[in-house]
């Protein structure tokens, strides 16, 4: 499993996929705060516990999935280490719904 993809992977946010454009010399990964790093990752690495889905709200993942492709995601999506879903379930759902590959994530590195 791996937090960032290479250059090639990296599309326009505005696009089909949920990676953030990158500068042709900057990082798919990088630092945020001490306890977490932004990376892009692939969605089916993101594991979602019991926790999540059980009140989902299409109605909230509609609108979300008509905002993704505009704006990227609006919202925080947080991962442990292991890319459990810590925070984050509608964006990410709506993600899924319109078929992106990659999202951009906050991997929580200590806690």
């Amino acid at each position: 499993m791996t937090d960032s993809v290479s250059e090639t992977d990296i599309v326009p946010a505005a696009t089909t996929d949920g990676a953030k454009h990158f500068e042709a010399d900057c990082v798919a990964a990088h630092c945020v705060g001490a306890n977490m790093r932004r990376a892009i990752v692939e969605i089916d690495s993101i594991k979602i516990g019991e926790n999540f889905g059980r009140t989902e709200n299409d109605e909230i993942v509609d609108k979300f999935a008509m905002i993704l492709p505009r704006l990227g995601v609006r919202g925080r999506i947080e991962l442990a280490p292991d890319h459990t879903l810590l925070t984050g379930y509608y964006w990410l759902a709506a993600a899924k719904k319109i078929r992106w590959k990659h999202i951009e994530v906050s991997i929580v590195t200590e806690a």
